[in-house]
């Protein structure tokens, strides 16, 4: 379910994965989104100390106490959320391209790679 630039632990105990997005996205700011699909979990930057940026694009999710097929729902859930948001991200480096490009005479200028064409 979780899209290929997610990752996360493998526990071999305790009660908790850390799930690491990619860097762009911003678990605090997503959780409102989880929350309406009854999905919770905390943020990753009150683990870090109060050091500015840090784990903002982590998560810890509980799974204890709770049926396999609660938890496979919740991560499908929680998996809709985050592609939402990195679609979102998506989108909007897009429509950065073409202001670009018609910015620059109607040329396409590479977004990420900073390649002209």
């Amino acid at each position: 379910f979780m899209p290929k630039e997610v990752h996360w632990t493998h526990p071999e105990g305790g009660l908790f994965v850390w799930a690491t997005l990619p860097s762009y996205l911003d678990a605090t700011a997503m959780l409102p989104r989880a929350i309406a699909r009854n999905v919770a979990y905390v943020p990753g930057e009150g683990f870090y100390g109060g050091t500015p940026g840090m784990g903002k694009n982590n998560m810890r999710l509980n799974f204890s106490f709770v049926e396999p097929e609660r938890i496979r729902r919740g991560i499908e859930l929680l998996s809709e959320v985050i592609r939402e948001r990195m679609e979102l991200r998506s989108d909007l480096e897009r429509g950065s391209h073409r202001k670009e490009g018609a910015i620059h005479g109607g040329r396409s200028v590479g977004f990420n790679s900073g390649t002209e064409g």
